[in-house]
């Protein structure tokens, strides 16, 4: 049984714990309710042969973006969404960025994030976000 993208955003969105203020809102972190996986982030299963577990903030972009889903393996590029917030629960799409792997190590290591070996950083809270152009994907 499949079911269609509009089914899946309304469930999405059951999921997130949006703010109170006006949409949309740069300031809070809008964490995922649902599932989430070993690394923190939200994840909803969708049927289908290609499918599987989606993340949740590219769930966020793509809804909020008006963008078709796909699965990553079939995405332009094979963009992910990387965080502004570094709050991996986060569903914010104004803390999110389509960005590639590479985009993403070079936000970390710019952050202070990154050490070697490639073992995260420690997670901090989020609590400004300053405007960020360094990922190359928008």
């Amino acid at each position: 049984m499949s079911v269609s993208s509009n089914e899946i955003e309304a469930t999405f969105w059951t999921q997130v714990a949006q703010c109170q203020h006006h949409i949309p809102c740069t300031k809070c972190c809008w964490p995922w309710n649902g599932r989430k996986d070993s690394s923190g982030y939200g994840v909803l299963y969708i049927c289908g042969p290609e499918w599987g577990n989606m993340r949740a903030p590219v769930l966020a972009l793509e809804f909020a973006h008006g963008a078709m889903l796909l699965p990553f393996l079939f995405r332009p590029g094979r963009l992910l969404a990387t965080h502004r917030c570094d709050n991996p629960p986060c569903c914010n799409p104004a803390h999110l960025r389509w960005g590639t792997h590479g985009d993403n190590i070079r936000d970390a290591i710019r952050k202070g994030r990154w050490r070697a070996g490639g073992k995260r950083g420690k997670r901090m809270e989020c609590l400004a976000i300053a405007p960020d152009t360094s990922l190359s994907a928008s």
